[in-house]
Parts: structure tokens; C-alpha cells; sequence
């Protein structure tokens, strides 16, 4: 993927597109829980949030919620060992996306996590997602 593409997206386009690069991550892998539903429904709504604050309390209150916290056991039990490191890492740079913007002014620093999962998806041979 070309970097004026990114550079050109806003952040809450990036926030949906990392949403469907960690949706398109857990479809060819077969890793199928509700949690995760429920984290990919809630990133692609950020893009009509109108109270950001509302929005990242109840991304904070889900069960997968990144930001370096645990993941559900049950989620857990059914992830390979060798795949658990790399869907947390990838979790939490999704995540990253949307929230390191939320209160200011555009960075580079979502463009910087948007990068680092598409990095991992490619580092997993998984097919990025369309635009």
C-alpha cells in the first residue's frame, strides 16, 4: 500500500481501515469469538461517533479492548500459542489507530500504527483489505 494513500485518509478513515485489516486477519485465520465482533463493530462505528468521549468509554468497556489490556480467557483458550503474541500486538496497534488522535490535532502517529498493522498482516501473508 502506497503512503500518499495513507497520508490522504483522516483518521477516523484510518480507524475503519484498521478495523477491516484486523477483521480480514481473524476471517483467513479462522479465529472466530464475539469479542472480537464486538471490537470490529466498534472501531467501524468511530467513524459517526459525535461524543468522542462516550465512544472511547465504551471501547474501554468491551471485552477486547486492546490498549495493552488482557484478552477473555475464553478468547485466549482458543488462539495457537504461537499466534497469541502477534493477535495482541495487532490488537493493540489497531486500537492505537483511532485513540492516539482523539484529543488533538491529526499526527503522524496514527498513520505510524495503521503502517505497523498493515506490516503485520503482510508479515502473516494475509491479503490486505480494499480501501
Amino acid at each position: 500500500m502506497k503512503d500518499e494513500n495513507l497520508q490522504g485518509m483522516t483518521t477516523k478513515e484510518k480507524q475503519v481501515f484498521a478495523a477491516k485489516c484486523f477483521s480480514k486477519y481473524c476471517e483467513e485465520k479462522g479465529i472466530v469469538h464475539p469479542s472480537i465482533d464486538a471490537l470490529i463493530e466498534h472501531l467501524m462505528s468511530i467513524a459517526t461517533f459525535e461524543n468522542i468521549v462516550d465512544g472511547e468509554r465504551k471501547g474501554a468497556q468491551l471485552e477486547l479492548a486492546g490498549r495493552g489490556d488482557e484478552i477473555p480467557k475464553s478468547l485466549d483458550s482458543i488462539l495457537a500459542l504461537e499466534d497469541k503474541s502477534f493477535f495482541i500486538e495487532l490488537v493493540d496497534c489497531v486500537v492505537e489507530v483511532g485513540i492516539v488522535d482523539m484529543y488533538g490535532a491529526a499526527t503522524a502517529e496514527s498513520t505510524f500504527f495503521l503502517k505497523k498493522c498493515i506490516a503485520l498482516l503482510e508479515q502473516n501473508k494475509v491479503t490486505l483489505p480494499t480501501i
